[in-house]
């Protein structure tokens, strides 16, 4: 299968499970995928990997944000982690049946702001890249030039455009694949900071 057809049935999976109000991992896409197309179509890490983009992407549906959250669950006796995605303002990601109570948010407070509402934890890739969300650039200001200030816990910031598709992906050399982040909205000063998690 084309990945752009690939895509068009991972997105309508999504949408399909978002119109009725569902709750989901990346892997119960995977499954319906797979039962729908009858068998194996693709590995789950490209499956999950395509439900990353569409998450980075801001997809908004039936007027709702399309958000995530770590959660910790169990399923016959063993724990794990996952992304658990929903609607804001309609699901509650700890309705998620496999969802245990002592669940990591990917939202987070800090000592010096409220950074809530504009939080994400990233891993880095194994190409030791890091794409930042489209829904926290849409929080700040681009310079005149088109370009996003990202900061690196006040130690360096690199100035990136987006590519064609409007993505901001940058190296990040310091850092090790499968390294946590946080990454935040800082508006107060137009920029992206990224912190070790």
């Amino acid at each position: 299968m084309e990945r752009q057809e690939l895509v068009k049935k991972i997105e309508d999976i999504v949408v399909s499970k978002c119109r009725c109000n569902k709750i989901f991992t990346a892997y119960d896409i995977t499954v319906a995928l797979r039962n729908q197309e009858g068998g194996h179509v693709a590995n789950h890490i490209v499956i999950r990997n395509i439900i990353q983009e569409i998450f980075d992407d801001g997809i908004t549906i039936l007027d709702y944000d399309f958000s995530r959250q770590l959660m910790n669950l169990e399923k016959d006796g063993e724990n794990f982690q996952a992304f658990v995605y929903y609607m804001d303002e309609v699901s509650d990601p700890y309705n998620y049946p496999l969802a245990k109570k002592d669940t990591i948010s990917i939202t987070n407070e800090s000592d010096t702001g409220d950074y809530s509402n504009s939080s994400i934890i990233r891993e880095i890739t194994s190409e030791k890249r890091l794409n930042i969300p489209q829904q926290l650039l849409s929080m700040i200001d681009a310079a005149e030039d088109g370009m996003y200030c990202i900061s690196f816990g006040g130690i360096h910031e690199v100035n990136k455009s987006p590519d064609v598709e409007g993505r901001v992906r940058i190296s990040v050399d310091n850092y090790s694949p499968k390294d946590k982040v946080m990454i935040f909205a800082d508006t107060d000063i137009d920029k992206i900071v990224v912190t070790k998690y």
